[in-house]
């Protein structure tokens, strides 16, 4: 049998990957958040309990604005 994870950890591993790529510089703020979709509430916690170690920077900041 094949462990099938739920759709949440789906969602959360597609929006982590997300902001990751973002950080990184590879893609903008508005694809971002097209990827986020409606999903702004998971994105909004990824964003500061995975991400704490770029709040100082630009991108965090508009991407926190943005969620908010």
């Amino acid at each position: 049998m094949i462990a099938v994870p739920s759709i949440e950890k789906v969602v959360q591993g597609r929006i982590f990957g997300s902001i990751q790529v973002y950080f990184e510089g590879v893609k903008n703020l508005n694809w971002v958040l097209g990827i986020i979709e409606s999903n702004t509430q998971p994105a909004a916690q990824l964003l500061l309990t995975r991400f704490a170690q770029y709040s100082s920077t630009q991108r965090f900041r508009d991407l926190q604005a943005a969620l908010n």
